[in-house]
């Protein structure tokens, strides 16, 4: 780790990590915005690792079965965003090479879960490629200065027959209530304690 990241996780680590003032303030996995393995970069969340990739004219959407938050990546090249402009899942660019599809990502907003390590400064390179009907490989470069040099990791991926289906993560979710009203539980039990001393 690079000293520019080595400082960031010290700064990171001196964030307060139990924060139960209100939703907002609450990991955006806990308030059903955005799950830690959606990507980019994608990473299996542990179940519900289903992909759905669709190409068309000029664009390839990928959308994951967990939270199904399409991410639409335009084919046809145009010009980047302003540095100015910082997005959850950064600003994505594809194009074929071959049989190839490369995916550079830049513009991050630095609040991506996986950006709990990684900065908003990272750019990402994905690449995607079938070796037969029913395997993927899929590989992702994170180039960063929190690392000392870019590195690369490859997943194979295997075909799904089944259908994707709807996670819905809000329907029937109880847990940001019942994660604030515990914290207000306990606020008041110091408060009675200390009014008992």
């Amino acid at each position: 780790m690079s000293a520019f990241g080595q400082a960031r996780q010290a700064e990171l680590q001196a964030q307060p990590r139990s924060n139960f003032d209100s939703a907002q303030n609450r990991p955006i996995t806990e308030r059903c915005l955005v799950w830690t393995a959606q990507g980019p970069p994608l990473m299996s969340p542990g179940y519900n690792s289903n992909l759905q990739i669709v190409q068309g004219e000029g664009h390839v959407m990928v959308l994951p079965e967990m939270m199904q938050d399409a991410r639409v990546i335009p084919l046809k090249p145009r010009g980047a965003l302003s540095e100015n402009v910082r997005l959850w899942g950064g600003d994505s660019q594809g194009r074929w090479e071959g049989d190839t599809l490369v995916v550079e990502t830049a513009n991050f907003n630095g609040r991506n879960p996986f950006q709990r390590v990684a900065s908003e400064k990272m750019r990402l390179t994905e690449r995607f490629r079938r070796l037969d009907e029913k395997t993927l490989l899929y590989e992702y470069t994170v180039n960063d200065p929190v690392w000392t040099k870019p590195w690369t990791v490859q997943v194979l991926w295997a075909k799904s027959e089944g259908p994707l289906f709807e996670y819905a993560c809000h329907e029937g979710n109880y847990g940001m209530y019942n994660i604030l009203s515990g914290a207000r539980a306990a606020e008041k039990a110091a408060a009675e304690a200390a009014k008992a001393k």
